[in-house]
Parts: C-alpha cells; sequence; structure tokens
C-alpha cells in the first residue's frame, strides 16, 4: 500500500518544510519535511525540489515498515500509521503494533507517544490526536470482519484465529459477531 494524499499532507502540514538544517524538539538534526539521517549536516540547504525528494524517499521507508507490521489495515489507518512512524520512527511504530495488540488498543496507545525530551508536547500531542482519530476512522468493525470470515477470506481454525490476532483483531469478538451473524439469518 502507498500513502495516499491524506497521509501526505498530514505528515507535510505537522513537518513543515524548512530548506535549512535545524534541530527539532528532541534535538535531532533535520531538514526538509522532517529529514533526518546520516546525510543531513549543519548548515546544509536544500532546494523545495530536494525536500520534496527526501520526502518520496522517506515515505518508502515508512510504508514498508508499516507493511511489515503486518495488520490489516485500511488506506486511512495505513496513512496514519506512516505519519506515525515518520516522526517516532520504525522501533516505536514496532512497540505501537506489538502482536496481540486490537487496533482499538494501537488507537489508544499512539496518543501516548506526544513527549520529547520526556516532556509533552503541543504539537506531537495534536499530531497524534489526529493520527488516532485518522486510524480509528479506519478500522474495521468486527461485524465487517465477521462477514470476510464467513466469505472464508481468513481461513479456518487455528489459522483463521492467528491470522486474526496477526492482523490486530480481536478474535472473540469477531466471533461473538460471526455467530450474531449466524443465529440472525436462522431466524
Amino acid at each position: 500500500m502507498k500513502t495516499s494524499q491524506t497521509g501526505i499532507s498530514l505528515i507535510k502540514r505537522f513537518e513543515g518544510c524548512r530548506l535549512e538544517t535545524y534541530r527539532c524538539s528532541a534535538g535531532v538534526l533535520t531538514i526538509g519535511y522532517g529529514h533526518t539521517g546520516s546525510d543531513v549536516k549543519p548548515g546544509m540547504m536544500i532546494t523545495q525540489a530536494q525536500a520534496e525528494a527526501y520526502l518520496a524517499t522517506d515515505l518508502k521507508r515508512f510504508e514498508k515498515a508499516v507493511d511489515k507490521t503486518r495488520l490489516d489495515l485500511t488506506q486511512r489507518s495505513f496513512d496514519a500509521l506512516v505519519s506515525f512512524a515518520y516522526n517516532c520512527g520504525v522501533g516505536n511504530l514496532s512497540k505501537l503494533c506489538k502482536k496481540g495488540r486490537t487496533q482499538w488498543e494501537i488507537a489508544a496507545k499512539i496518543l501516548t507517544y506526544n513527549r520529547a525530551g520526556g516532556k509533552a508536547i503541543d504539537g506531537l500531542t495534536r499530531r497524534r490526536k489526529e493520527e488516532a482519530e485518522l486510524f480509528k476512522s479506519g478500522i474495521k468493525s468486527d461485524h465487517e470482519v465477521a462477514l470476510e470470515v464467513l466469505d472464508d477470506l481468513w481461513g479456518k481454525g487455528t489459522d483463521r484465529r492467528n491470522r486474526l490476532i496477526d492482523a490486530g483483531y480481536s478474535y472473540g469478538n469477531v466471533q461473538k459477531a460471526v455467530n450474531a451473524i449466524l443465529l440472525d439469518d436462522g431466524k
């Protein structure tokens, strides 16, 4: 999956674009739309086109990291996690999306990543709220996933259970929804 214009706009709005190196709130040397790395040097200046190129390259790296979470994501949830990873890094993305955590738990946990240097930062708090809302707006309901289960899109037995959990769904809640659909159809 690739980041949509919604996700790119969110990243650009919160990162801002600076064509000269600066230190972010965490003290990291940065340029363009939040680009960091060994290629960023003090006193460096770039063009707007270079800033856009850095952004495109950085997005690919974070998109791959989000893909590796193996979560079953809609475009909106994917965009939210790319923005999160872009700002917090791949390591924090892995912690956020650890195995067994449901997508609703991930949405709630996003809000806790609002600190730099041990202090809550207003801009990070606003960004995390927007990311959490975007993420939540993309989560499939238990009923939607149950319909997919009934269409045999999730496999059978233990394989189904493991795939649902790996994708960030509550197996118990999805099974309850499956049972409710089956009971409703039987009336």
